[in-house]
């Protein structure tokens, strides 16, 4: 085993040991530590990928070409090893199949923690560890040959198995109930498979019922810690998950958000493309304007039917 691929197995070992606490304090240590060893697993890949020869050109920042014998070669150079999105660019060069979002929760996570603070509930850092058990098995068996056993020791690879498999079927069986549930519209799928626990922050949201009479009322309770929710109460913070990013990229660019505050529920709901709030049901009461025929935006609707510009118009004359 090698120096590199040692310290990673450590590292993940220790981090596993703070998982198996339940002082909130090693939970943090844990992230920490399991982090460290997936990074280091990543930069053992890119070390045994590097030619002889080339000081492990793969795993170092700075690459420098030479001319060896008439032939174009790289060396890599210096102590300084590829951060995480070189070890992604070099990955995805090198065909590397990795599960980014797994990782860059994590790492997130990590970052988060050694240079500020996190908000994130202890349960939420138990699960985003729980989520790293099965990227660290999947690529130790796949991209570097090595059983986990044999790697991490049969104790510590007796809580990763445990842990991931109980999470994950767990996991499949919450999914699985929640496809049974007939949405009228695809957007309230996309985002039921957003919902969290407002209490744990658990992903592990399951439906007491799937035929309800109305979308809204449809009954979840959490598998992790029991608390049971209206689809109406937990749709707020879907609907951020599942389009905040495409929110944020849309403002950034001058655009406007896909979703809007909900002038019937007041929840941030209100799905723009399909003229509906996931929350409560609500659709626009006015579609067009009877004076024009434009179509009434939400920000319409309190003027009766009206655009902006009629409204404006006939408030004028009003006050003639």
């Amino acid at each position: 085993m090698s120096p590199l691929l040692n310290n990673a197995a450590q590292s993940l070992r220790i981090g596993v040991e703070d998982y198996e606490s339940t002082d909130p304090g090693r939970t943090l240590s844990s992230v920490r530590n399991i982090t460290a060893g997936i990074l280091l697993l990543f930069k053992e890949k890119l070390r045994e990928l590097s030619p002889s020869q080339s000081d492990e050109v793969l795993l170092k920042q700075k690459i420098n070409p030479k001319i060896k014998k008439g032939e174009l070669i790289f060396l890599g150079s210096g102590r300084k090893t590829v951060d995480v999105q070189e070890v992604r660019e070099r990955f995805e060069s090198l065909g590397i199949q990795v599960d980014w979002k797994r990782v860059n929760d994590i790492v997130t996570l990590r970052n988060n923690i050694e240079h500020y603070y996190t908000e994130e509930p202890t349960t939420r850092l138990r699960e985003l560890i729980a989520d790293t058990f099965l990227l660290v098995r999947d690529f130790t068996t796949v991209h570097l040959n090595v059983a986990p056993v044999e790697l991490l020791g049969e104790k510590t690879w007796k809580v990763l198995l445990e842990t991931g498999e109980v999470y994950a079927k767990e996991l499949e069986d919450c999914r699985a109930e929640r496809e049974r549930i007939q949405w009228p519209l695809e957007i309230l799928s996309r985002v039921a498979e957003h919902v969290r626990c407002m209490e744990c922050d658990s992903e592990l949201m399951k439906p007491i019922d799937t035929t309800p009479r109305d979308s809204h009322s449809i009954p979840f309770r959490c598998a992790h810690c029991g608390k049971s929710y209206l689809f109406e109460e937990l749709a707020e913070s879907a609907v951020e998950e599942c389009l905040g990013a495409e929110a944020h990229i849309s403002i950034k660019d001058g655009g406007e958000s896909p979703y809007e505050e909900c002038p019937d529920c007041g929840r941030e709901t209100y799905i723009l493309s399909d003229g509906l709030c996931v929350a409560c049901g609500y659709t626009l009461e006015f579609a067009e304007c009877p004076v024009c025929g434009e179509s009434l935006s939400i920000h319409e609707q309190e003027f009766g039917g009206l655009c902006s510009y009629h409204h404006y118009v006939a408030e004028r004359e009003r006050d003639r």
